[in-house]
């Protein structure tokens, strides 16, 4: 679904990443981990199309994302949440759904009070007035409303009480028994390499220095203590 080639990401003349080569298969949850610094949002913001690339590639499918990673079918929801705080909830998630039809807007929006009860409940409340873990599932619903083909997750638990932790991983791990493909950027590296099918390690400067499962990054000791040990 997604493969990034030998991406690099500048900002001025400092490299953020540097030669990056990732991919993520329909369906996985993959994971990209590594300490402050080392790329990981740039990566992201990148594939998202927030920040252009001075070399390498980004595809979906296959093609080229271009100009318009929104109709590649990329949702992406940036770290600290970014909620329209003056909105309420319902007219967040209406954001989120303004590339679908006029006909499908009301289903999503049905969809998604389903799915997370607690919105439903809010609807008519001010995203302002929520508490940041149900503000991060609400940016997580305005992103799913759209049906993306990949969803990119920025530092979904940062800031959150454990409780809220535990609930938005338990909303990633559903993500994936639904079949949406998933790339998690997370600084819980212990709870990420435990959810996700692979995970990557990424180093300062914006440099990939592993790939694979939780069992294989553990028969990896030069993985585990060259660059878990940063994290």
């Amino acid at each position: 679904m997604l493969e990034i080639r030998d991406l690099t990401v500048r900002y001025g003349r400092i490299a953020a990443v540097q030669g990056a080569s990732l991919h993520v298969g329909e369906g996985e949850l993959v994971g990209l981990v590594g300490p402050n610094g080392a790329g990981k949002s740039s990566t992201l913001k990148a594939v998202a199309g927030l920040v252009g690339a001075a070399d390498g590639e980004v595809l979906v499918a296959g093609e080229p994302v271009g100009s318009s990673p929104i109709r590649a079918g990329i949702a992406y929801v940036p770290e600290s949440r970014r909620i329209f705080g003056g909105l309420t909830v319902e007219e967040n998630l209406r954001l989120g759904a303004t590339t679908r039809g006029r006909s499908d807007r009301s289903a999503e929006l049905r969809r998604m009070y389903e799915r997370f009860p607690l919105l439903g409940t809010r609807r008519r409340s001010g995203a302002g007035d929520l508490s940041g873990g149900q503000q991060q599932i609400l940016a997580i619903a305005r992103a799913l409303v759209a049906r993306p083909r990949l969803l990119l997750l920025d530092e979904p638990t940062l800031g959150l009480s454990p409780a809220m932790i535990d609930e938005v991983f338990g909303i990633v791990a559903s993500l994936r028994e639904d079949g949406v493909t998933v790339l998690l950027v997370e600084q819980n590296t212990l709870r990420t390499l435990a959810l996700a099918d692979r995970t990557y390690v990424m180093r300062p400067p914006g440099q990939i220095v592993f790939e694979g499962s939780q069992a294989e990054l553990e028969r990896d000791p030069t993985v585990e203590q060259r660059y878990l040990q940063l994290l």
